[in-house]
C-alpha cells in the first residue's frame, strides 16, 4: 500500500521524504532522468500541501519548491499557481510558513510569467515582507527582499519612499 493510499497516512513520513529530496537538488540536477521527473512528482505530491491544514506541511511544500525554484518548469500554469500559493502564503497564521513562503518565492523570479504575475501586488508583497521581517530576523529573508527590489526596480517607485522608511524603522529597532 502506497502513503497515498493509506487512510490516516502519517504527515511526518511525507514531510520527512520532501525534506530528503529536497536536500539532493543538486544530484537531481544531475541526472537527466531523475530531473524530467521533477515538475510531475511536485505537481503530483507537493503542490497540494500549500493547502494542508497542518503548518509544517505547508511549510515544507513552501521549502521543496523554492529548492527547485530554478527548475525550468515546462507548464507555466504550473508556476502561475505555485507563486500564488507562496503570494497567499505570505498571509499565514503561522511564521515559519510565511518565512518560508517569503524565502523561496523569489526563487520563481527569473521566469517573466511570474513577474508578471506578481506586479499588481508589488505593495502589498513589500509590504508583507516588511512585516515578517519586523517578526524575524533573518539574513535568508533579507536576501529575498533583496531579490525583489532587484527584479521590481523600475516598478517601485511609487512606494519606495515608504519601503525606505520601513526599512530604517527595522534597522532602529535591530540597532537598540
Amino acid at each position: 500500500m502506497t502513503y497515498s493510499q493509506q487512510q490516516n497516512p502519517d504527515w511526518r513520513i511525507k514531510e520527512s521524504i520532501l525534506y530528503c529530496i529536497g536536500t539532493i537538488t543538486d544530484l537531481i540536477n544531475k541526472h537527466k532522468d531523475l530531473k524530467k521527473m521533477v515538475e510531475p512528482m511536485l505537481s503530483t505530491h507537493v503542490i497540494q500541501e500549500f493547502q494542508s491544514p497542518l503548518a509544517p506541511m505547508r511549510s515544507r511544500a513552501c521549502w521543496i519548491y523554492g529548492e527547485f525554484g530554478h527548475y525550468k518548469f515546462k507548464d507555466n500554469n504550473h508556476v502561475l499557481q505555485v507563486v500564488n500559493y507562496l503570494f497567499n502564503l505570505m498571509k499565514d497564521e503561522s511564521l515559519v510558513v510565511r518565512f518560508q513562503a517569503a524565502c523561496s518565492i523569489t526563487k520563481f523570479l527569473d521566469r517573466d510569467v511570474a513577474i508578471e504575475a506578481l506586479r499588481p501586488a508589488l505593495k502589498d508583497l513589500f509590504t508583507l515582507y516588511l512585516g515578517i521581517i519586523r517578526e524575524i530576523d533573518s539574513e535568508e529573508l533579507i536576501n529575498a527582499l533583496e531579490g525583489m527590489v532587484e527584479h521590481y526596480q523600475d516598478d517601485i517607485e511609487p512606494f519606495a519612499i515608504e519601503l525606505i522608511e520601513n526599512m530604517v524603522e527595522n534597522y532602529r529597532r535591530l540597532t537598540q
